[in-house]
């Protein structure tokens, strides 16, 4: 438990307090008023991702980490990852500077997946193709296809990750 700055909305003081809830699911509230939906929206969560892990027949098998995806910067440093889980679930995590992990992108720079490789492919003027999701794009490059992502999947699409882009032709 603690209290973090609230991924849903531009918050420089934290005010979203996260601590276990009785039933051992992640319970949160941020008191700048964000609802919960908004929350887990903007950290890349479902309601599945905060709830106790158990299988789909109840046994309370947890969730593994069967793939993580590696979000670099222009200069290949490695920013932040994505983690698919199984049963299917999405995480995403940066590192704590000690070794381990922290399930947040807070104060984090999202780069498109692909970053480093993108901007070779923009300046031979390759098309990019648009994808789903990390699994399809690894799926497109191994075709030879240019193509990339959003850490944040359908739907979260801005304006940070078009200036990305800068004269490419996105597919």
């Amino acid at each position: 438990g603690g209290t973090v700055c609230c991924p849903a909305h531009e918050d420089r003081n934290p005010s979203c307090k996260i601590s276990p809830g009785d039933n051992g699911a992640v319970v949160f509230k941020c008191f700048a008023g964000c609802r919960n939906e908004e929350i887990l929206r903007a950290s890349g969560m479902t309601w599945a991702d905060i709830q106790p892990e158990r299988s789909g027949n109840g046994n309370g098998a947890k969730r593994e980490i069967v793939a993580t995806y590696s979000y670099q910067d222009p200069q290949r440093v490695e920013v932040f990852q994505k983690v698919r889980q199984s049963p299917k679930g999405f995480l995403q995590r940066r590192t704590d500077g000690k070794g381990g992990w922290v399930y947040n992108l807070n104060c984090v720079t999202r780069y498109l997946y692909k970053t480093p490789e993108l901007i070779s492919e923009i300046e031979r003027n390759e098309t990019i193709l648009l994808l789903e999701g990390e699994k399809d794009v690894d799926a497109a490059r191994r075709l030879g296809f240019a193509a990339t992502t959003n850490c944040e999947g359908a739907g979260k699409w801005n304006d940070r990750y078009t200036e990305q882009l800068p004269g490419a032709d996105v597919v």
